[in-house]
């Protein structure tokens, strides 16, 4: 889903590219540009009432699982007793991984897009004197559903899903793993 709505926020973006200077042909395509992006704020809307529980379930499960491999993955280091095991692991932590950051990058290039569709109308907005009276108030109306729009996938609501977020979890993933290490040699 997350590459459907990527893929028509490029489409947005590249037609915007393509208008030289706003007049009234331009306005319909851009009205047009409005629909379309009203009708996929709809979907990810939809898309992020669906999937936010999910995707925190999801997110949870990928968190303790690697923190427990990467445990196992410390102990058989220093035991170093099974090669096969210990390559195991380490494959099934990269595999959770990699979905993660899939997930989050993806989810972040959504976010992505619609500020570069942002950046493209305010400059299009800089062209004032060459647009008429209507075509103004059309312009505004198209940033203004822009930059008050949220098109972001979050997790169970509380923050949205970017690339920062793959580096935040990657990052308590690694320190939990440790302090679980270190709590287990004390005792």
């Amino acid at each position: 889903m997350c590459l459907l709505i990527d893929e028509k926020l490029k489409a947005i973006k590249q037609s915007l590219d393509f208008v030289p200077l706003p007049d009234i042909t331009i306005i319909s395509q851009i009205r047009k540009q409005q629909k379309l992006f009203c009708a996929l704020q709809k979907l990810s809307a939809e898309c992020n009432d669906v999937f936010t529980e999910i995707i925190f379930l999801w997110i949870l499960k990928i968190v303790l699982k690697t923190c427990s491999n990467a445990y196992d993955l410390i102990t058989l280091l220093y035991v170093f007793q099974d090669v096969g095991m210990l390559l195991g692991n380490l494959m099934e932590i990269t595999y959770d991984i990699s979905h993660l950051a899939v997930i989050c990058v993806y989810a972040g290039r959504i976010t992505e897009n619609k500020t570069e569709i942002l950046d493209r109308l305010v400059e299009l907005c800089g062209l004032k004197h060459n647009i008429k009276g209507h075509s103004i108030k059309d312009m505004h109306l198209f940033v203004s559903i822009i930059g008050h729009s949220n098109m972001a996938l979050t997790v169970w609501n509380i923050f949205p899903l970017t690339k920062n977020t793959a580096i935040t979890i990657l990052s308590g993933i690694v320190s939990y793993s440790v302090i679980i290490y270190q709590l287990s040699k004390r005792e």
